[in-house]
């Protein structure tokens, strides 16, 4: 199985999965529960569309994409598909959405509706607007409790412009910029890269599908390339992390550990461990990611 043939795009809406067209279905099903199993509960509570492109399903291959998503937790918002579906019939229930909101609530009877069709059908249509309400990453990405003597709200009593934003890199990656410091628990969740403006405290958390920036000290737990990318860093003015793990990697300091220095570092895979070095500005080693 080949990367290209699983993409998986984040978006305002949530995660696509766009999946190869002329791969055997079963063996893109099973590529995708093994990213998902390895995910972590990374994952949990996103909403997900998947993209089959020009392939048409069957029953069955829609049945098993409606039980696997939310088996890990996902919620799956719909199907989509750009084959022709000239010659196919309501009665088919091979549908597969086209886009438009009448083929969404065909696939949506499909995936909830019992074997039996009745007049039910209108209710699963409310059912799936009601159940697929519109997707904010902000919102969805930075969680966190605290204790009831310590109430703050979400964003730290400013707006969402101002606390929290959203930046697109080169078209695809996105980064959450959170400029404030994270304290003990609290659990920041993002898709993309993440950067903090402020320091992470011991307690707190952050899990990043790209990279985790921090411009102050860190001293929390941090998870880098979460959907299991080996290229993702781990930066901070000054590393102090109580775990640190990279894709499937993980690393503690040690018991005894020294205040270490005063400079940037740096957190990556090297040779299939996770190592922590000085962080040399403008060092082209450090790849597209950085």
């Amino acid at each position: 199985m080949r990367k290209a043939d699983i993409v998986i795009k984040g978006s305002k809406d949530g995660l696509t999965f766009f999946l190869d067209s002329q791969c055997d279905f079963y063996e893109l099903a099973a590529a995708i529960e093994e990213k998902l199993a390895s995910a972590d509960c990374f994952l949990v509570g996103a909403h997900v569309t998947i993209d089959v492109g020009t392939r048409q399903l069957q029953t069955d291959q829609i049945e098993r994409l409606r039980t696997l998503f939310p088996s890990y937790g996902l919620i799956l918002r719909g199907i989509n598909s750009w084959a022709d579906s000239a010659g196919q019939n309501d009665e088919e229930e091979r549908v597969v959405l086209k886009g438009n909101r009448e083929r969404i609530y065909q696939i949506a009877n499909h995936l909830y509706e019992s074997s039996e069709r009745t007049d039910g059908a209108a209710k699963n249509r409310e059912n799936w607007e009601s159940a697929a309400p519109d997707f904010s990453p902000v919102e969805e990405a930075f969680e966190h409790t605290v204790a009831p003597a310590e109430p703050v709200d979400q964003y730290g009593g400013a707006s969402t412009d101002s606390q929290t934003g959203i930046l697109t890199q080169g078209g695809d990656e996105r980064t959450l910029l959170i400029q404030r410091t994270l304290r003990s628990g609290q659990t920041v969740r993002y898709p993309g890269h993440v950067v903090i403006l402020g320091d992470v405290n011991p307690g707190a958390e952050i899990v990043a599908g790209g990279n985790i920036i921090v411009m102050g000290v860190f001293r929390g737990v941090a998870h880098a390339g979460a959907m299991g990318s080996d290229e993702a860093v781990v930066t901070a003015y000054r590393l102090r992390p109580t775990q640190l793990r990279i894709a499937n990697h993980i690393t503690r300091p040690p018991d005894e550990e020294e205040e270490g220095p005063d400079h940037p570092e740096i957190a990556r895979i090297r040779d299939g461990m996770v190592t922590i070095e000085r962080y040399h500005y403008g060092n082209k080693a450090y790849g597209k990611d950085m």
